[in-house]
């Protein structure tokens, strides 16, 4: 469909829930603020979509759907799209989850998070409850990081396999006190302002979680054998 005129925020959203039934204008009022698209403003303040706005837009929403790209790595992409060069998102490396480093850009609504993630909306709010997932809330709406979906997936099997989202506080729990313990290792570094200082302490942290997350893979298989009833 071609947009001769502008549409307005609904008219757009409409056009494009054909493709992503769980858009909404909230979404869209979103990627705005985060700088992917500007759409014009009618002389009374209104927005107004164009085709390019929608076809901007519909790239976006897709490389998100298909690719699980964050924000920032689709808006770097962008310029090569409005070129009209070929991109391979395949090629791009996602964040991982447990990279420190990474960001923690809010990306998925409730729904859309839900969806993705196979755990239903009730649960998911759960393990918001209980600590487990930590989405950033503007104008009472929940907004998820991939991080968060990782966390949530992962969380998933185990409420098929019959827990609840009750029963895994215990998990960031136990968590929250093995980062307190590799906290204390850096507190000096960390309240330098010696940019040295401060590269040490990550350098520590990110050593020290490594360990700890072997230490938990080996102590797992240990009681997990004795579960079994193996020696």
């Amino acid at each position: 469909m071609t947009v001769t005129s502008g549409l307005s925020i609904g008219k757009a959203t409409e056009l494009l829930r054909e493709e992503f039934p769980d858009l909404t204008m909230s979404k869209m009022r979103f990627l705005e603020t985060r700088g992917l698209v500007a759409p014009s403003r009618s002389s009374a303040g209104y927005r107004q979509y164009r085709s390019s706005d929608v076809e901007r837009l519909r790239f976006i929403l897709r490389q998100q759907r298909d690719h699980f790209l964050p924000l920032k790595v689709i808006k770097s992409q962008l310029g090569s799209w409005e070129r009209g060069e070929v991109l391979h998102p395949e090629e791009e490396s996602p964040e991982d989850p447990t990279d420190l480093s990474g960001s923690d850009e809010p990306v998925f609504e409730l729904r859309e998070f839900s969806q993705r993630s196979g755990v239903s909306r009730s649960d998911t709010r759960q393990l918001v409850r209980y600590g487990l997932l930590a989405p950033q809330e503007e104008d009472g709406i929940l907004r998820f990081t991939n991080r968060d979906l990782a966390v949530s997936r992962h969380c998933g099997v185990l409420i098929e396999m019959g827990l609840e989202a009750r029963h895994l506080r215990m998990i960031r729990s136990t968590v929250s006190r093995q980062v307190e313990l590799i906290g204390q290792l850096t507190v000096a570094q960390r309240r330098s302002r010696n940019p040295e200082a401060r590269r040490h302490a990550e350098d520590i942290v990110n050593r020290g979680i490594d360990a700890m997350r072997q230490i938990n893979d080996a102590l797992f298989v240990t009681e997990a054998r004795t579960i079994l009833g193996e020696d």
